[in-house]
């Protein structure tokens, strides 16, 4: 059984030969070898290329995020909020409402607007994305670049003691949005 399979395979694989640079079975087999050589040197480069552009960009990625985490770590009070979204549902395929695991994220008030992944809970292989950002008295959930958006309101005392409330994200999202400033020592209170 599984050598008519493997052979199955290798049958449907031999039609659909991979040339470099995208060449296909009849312009690959009229090149000569040394035109053919050139061109798996010419696809090496081409990799190499992508290759270094796409580690550039998760060093740039990583860079940032330590940056990020800097900035909420050495932050003064107020100015970082830490959120919790409990008891939410979002709308997952087929546009069918589905309970997402519980997040939590912390946010400074310069940081850009990010985005948090919502995982569902019963198929951890689905999942929706929002976007999160805070100015300092306002913390908001947006479907997407300030579209649709829900927002938690609140002062500096009532950051403090927490606030809780539910959220409602244009039928993307719906959930038990609590925020609160951090219970550190280590920020110092502005004067």
């Amino acid at each position: 059984m599984r050598l008519s399979v493997f052979l199955l395979l290798l049958i449907l694989l031999s039609g659909c030969a991979i040339h470099p640079l995208g060449l296909s079975t009849a312009e690959w087999e009229a090149m000569t070898p040394a035109e053919q050589q050139q061109a798996r040197e010419e696809q090496a480069a081409i990799d190499a290329e992508r290759r270094r552009v796409r580690e550039e960009r998760q060093r740039q990625q990583q860079q940032a995020e330590q940056e990020r985490a800097a900035l909420r770590h050495n932050a003064a009070y107020g100015e970082v909020v830490e959120c919790r979204l409990t008891q939410a549902q979002a709308r997952m395929a087929r546009r069918e409402w589905h309970s997402v695991k519980d997040v939590a994220f912390a946010i400074h008030r310069d940081e850009p607007a990010r985005r948090i992944t919502l995982v569902q809970t019963d198929r951890p292989t689905r999942s929706q994305q929002v976007q999160v950002s805070f100015d300092g008295l306002n913390v908001r959930l947006c479907e997407w670049y300030d579209r649709h958006c829900t927002q938690l309101a609140g002062s500096e005392r009532l950051f403090a003691r927490g606030l809780s409330q539910v959220v409602q994200v244009n039928g993307l999202l719906e959930g038990q949005l609590e925020c609160s400033f951090p219970r550190r020592h280590s920020f110092s209170r502005p004067h």
